[in-house]
This record gives C-alpha cells, structure tokens and sequence, in this order.
C-alpha cells in the first residue's frame, strides 16, 4: 500500500493506494500519527484507488476517528472505490464517508484569535479579562537548600485548592518527621498537586481535588499565586529551521501579551525535550561537606538532563517569570536566557504523548482529562543548561496551550 499526503488549507488528506490488510495497517497508523503529531487534527483518507479493506485496517480507523473526536478534530474518508466503501458499509462505518465540499466545510471552522508571528513561532491570542490578577506569595526560605539543613521548623502545610497554583519543594504526608525521606519537587495546577517523592522509588505521586478532598503538601519552600489568568495563547512552532520554540521566547511573549514585568504561567505542551534537574535525596538535615551542591556530592544529590529529555512527549509547565530584579521571592528565580534579564522558575509534569485540541480549551478539564486517563511520568526542575561547552541549552516546545496572567506582587 501506498499513502500519498497533500496539505488543503488547514487539512492533510492522505491519499491511500493499494490494499489496507494487517500487514500495512501499522503503516496508515503511523502516517496518521505522523500528521497528528504534526499539529493536523482534520484529516482526509481518499480511498479511490484502495482495492482491500480488512479488519486490522478498520481498527486502526475506529482508534484515530475516536482519538481525534475527543480533541474536537475529525477523520473522514472520501471518494472510496466500490470495493471500499460496501466493506465500511457492512462494517458500519459509511458515516465516516465524506463529500468531497466537506473538505472545504472543515477548513472555515477553524478560524483563529488575534495573529501574532514571529521569527520562530506562531501564536494566536485568546483575551479573556483586563482585570485579572494572580496573587503570589512565598512560603520558606529556598537559600537553606544550599546547605540541606531543613528541619521542622522549616516545614509549612499548605493547601491547592481550584484556582491556587504552586511550586517548591514538598511532600505528601502527615507532617514533617512523615515527609522528611520523601521532600522533592512539587507543583499544583487547577486543583491538582503532584510531586516526585526522593525515597528511591522515583515514581510521582499526585492528588486531585474531588468532594472535600482538597491536594495537601507538606512544604520545606515554594511559592502559591491565586486568582485569574487573562489571556490564553496557543502557540505552534514553524517548520522550517530550528523547527522548535525555546521556553523562554513562550514566556518573553507572554510578557509582552499581558504588557506585565512579572507574570504566572501554566502550559501544556508537547515538547521536543526537556533541560532540568530532579533532586535524589531529601535536602533534610543531610551531611555534606560543603553542601550538596559541591563537587562530587552533588552527583548523589541531583540528576541532571545531561542531554534534552522526554523528548515527543506531553508536559505541564507551571511556572512564574519577570524582568525585575527586586522581587520577594527573587531567591526563587533563576535565569532563562542568558544575557537578558529575564528570570523564572518552572517546574513541569510529563506525560505520554498525546493531542492537544486546537483552539480554545479549558485549564481545568484539560488537567483533569490529563491527570485522570494518562500516566504521570516525571516532575522535572527546568533549567537552562548554559554551560559554554557542554551546555544543551533550553528546553524546547513543538506547540501548545499558555495561560497568563500578571503577578500582584506583595509590599517587601
């Protein structure tokens, strides 16, 4: 079997010659993916020069249309040859045949926002409040970290309700001496808080928001913001070279949108591969000559994405950035980009790969759908790997979903 592909507006019609048995059904799987994973959620089969149609062929149908209708995206069939189409008719499938003006239909339903291109991305601009504000607030103090030498003193309970955001280190658990071996990196998203444990079973545990049950951490330091984002950003890297957007042009770009110094951000996103760290150890009255961050103790204390990680993955990234150098929380922040002043501190869940719906889309019943039907992988630090020679630089996005908001920043 041959699959021919050809772009029509916002549409990939996939042009499929030969017979569809279980031998080639892996190949048309593939070629689907290939086109979602391309940013296309509107996909054409044309079966005019298809002979054969088995039942592996119609499975892998049954699996793209369902997959593609639950991110409000479609998979039809045009012209089928007659031998095609009395198999989807005896299959119960003849709905999935379209006239060819469809193809045309499809194309004006996806009209965009507010345009915005740039020299490596495209971005549409969602506005939904002028007045939206998200308070931020500091809990502990990051510099002990330095030292691991965090004792109960240092441990405050803190509470991700709807709405509240968060990042930090913490744990699940029913007080400070029940958390101690497991401190590690959080962050709460829409009602939803997760963390990766550093007791050595290195699986992220996550809690979510049901009834009276609201997401508890125990937390050594981090940082909570409250209220209500104002603009939605979807964004899609341009093909052409690099073929990718950095995290810090994303967030330079919210900064522009909300015209804000400072700003909060979730995004979810898939991503061509993570740079960051995850700590290995409990930072809780540890011993270490000259901290954990010393050479060689710090190789048993954090692992670091020698090269970008989870790469063609989906992730949430739930993060703070500004351009002030002032701030209360400024031990928090760490550079994006070097040689600008932009700062941030983001930490990310990562997912198995899998479609975002285009346009708008909800935060929470994005989350929810995500945390309730997928596997939690990793929670992941990002940082900016900007080491002259061995550096791998940024973390880097293929496309996705950013909300922001500014920062009502507190009086020192």
């Amino acid at each position: 079997m041959e699959v021919a592909k050809k772009q029509i507006g916002n549409i990939i019609e996939l042009k499929l010659s030969g017979r569809l048995d279980a031998y080639w059904s892996d190949h048309l799987a593939t070629a689907i993916d290939e086109a979602i994973r391309q940013g296309t959620h509107n996909l054409i089969l044309n079966m005019a020069d298809m002979s054969y149609l088995s039942s592996a062929g119609i499975r892998v149908l049954l699996k793209f249309f369902k997959q593609l209708r639950e991110i409000k995206g479609s998979l039809g069939i045009s012209s089928p040859s007659e031998g095609a189409l009395a198999i989807l008719e005896l299959a119960g499938l003849s709905s999935f045949v379209v006239p060819d003006p469809v193809i045309g239909d499809l194309e004006g339903q996806l009209s965009d926002p507010r345009r915005v291109e740039k020299e490596t991305t495209v971005y549409h601009v969602y506005h939904d409040s002028d007045s939206g504000r998200l308070d931020v607030s500091m809990v502990g103090n990051p510099l002990k970290l330095s030292t691991a030498n965090f004792t109960e003193a240092d441990c405050r309970k803190v509470s991700f309700p709807d709405s509240t955001f968060g990042l930090g280190i913490g744990a699940f658990g029913s007080g400070f001496d029940d958390s101690r071996t497991r401190f590690g990196e959080f962050m709460a998203v829409s009602g939803i808080a997760t963390y990766l444990p550093t007791d050595g079973t290195n699986v992220p545990d996550y809690v979510i928001s049901e009834g009276l049950l609201v997401p508890e951490l125990d937390v050594l330091y981090g940082l909570s913001w409250r209220g209500e984002f104002t603009d939605l950003i979807r964004f899609d890297a341009k093909t052409e070279a690099p073929g990718v957007s950095s995290l810090s042009e994303i967030v330079e770009f919210a900064l522009e949108t909300t015209s804000a110094d400072s700003v909060g951000l979730v995004i979810v996103t898939e991503n061509a591969g993570l740079v960051g760290a995850m700590l290995k150890r409990s930072p809780v009255a540890v011993e270490s000559a000259g901290g954990p961050f010393a050479f060689p103790a710090v190789r048993e204390w954090i692992s670091f994405t020698a090269e970008r990680a989870f790469d063609r993955s989906l992730c949430v990234i739930v993060g703070v950035a500004s351009r002030r150098t002032d701030l209360p929380f400024q031990a928090m922040l760490r550079a994006l980009k070097p040689g600008t002043s932009l700062q941030g501190h983001f930490h990310a869940a990562v997912f198995p790969y899998r479609p975002l719906q285009r346009g708008r889309i909800e935060l929470n019943q994005t989350m929810n759908s995500l945390f309730e039907t997928e596997t939690l992988q990793s929670v992941i630090h990002l940082l900016a790997d900007d080491r002259e020679l061995e550096g791998v630089g940024q973390t880097e996005l293929l496309r996705g979903a950013c909300w922001v908001g500014p920062l009502r920043i507190p009086a020192n």
